[in-house]
């Protein structure tokens, strides 16, 4: 029996040691809103190439990867609210804590929106170096 889906299941696999394997949650056509300059992956990323890349992004910001904690879920018609803490050493060494809300929409064929909520303030002032 297949679980039902969940944001903070497919942010598990996406901080996990396969997050590529995340990327078949996205509906071909899935739009992340991620807050921020576009240096560190601010703005809006239209449909699931894009999605990678700004993934691919993350991951020469953040070499060893992100870990997630603390993660709460709660469920709302079409989707989800997923509120945790990201942590992580930069590419430059720097450590990096933030809390994050994400809101998932989710139909049939995937996830058709994320829109992430962070302290763009704190990224920026850690990313930068």
């Amino acid at each position: 029996m297949s679980r039902p889906w969940s944001g903070r299941h497919f942010l598990e696999v996406l901080t996990g040691p396969e997050p590529g394997a995340a990327v078949r949650d996205l509906a071909d056509e899935v739009v992340w809103h991620v807050p921020g300059v576009p240096e560190f992956g601010g703005g809006t990323h239209r449909g699931r190439a894009a999605v990678v890349e700004f993934l691919a992004r993350v991951s020469r910001l953040f070499p060893s990867g992100l870990t997630m904690c603390d993660a709460k879920e709660w469920s709302i018609a079409g989707g989800c609210v997923v509120e945790c803490l990201l942590a992580g050493v930069t590419a430059s060494g720097l450590e990096y804590r933030n809390r994050y809300a994400f809101v998932f929409e989710h139909h049939g064929d995937g996830i058709v929106a994320i829109r992430e909520y962070a302290d763009t303030s704190l990224a920026e002032r850690i990313l930068r170096g």
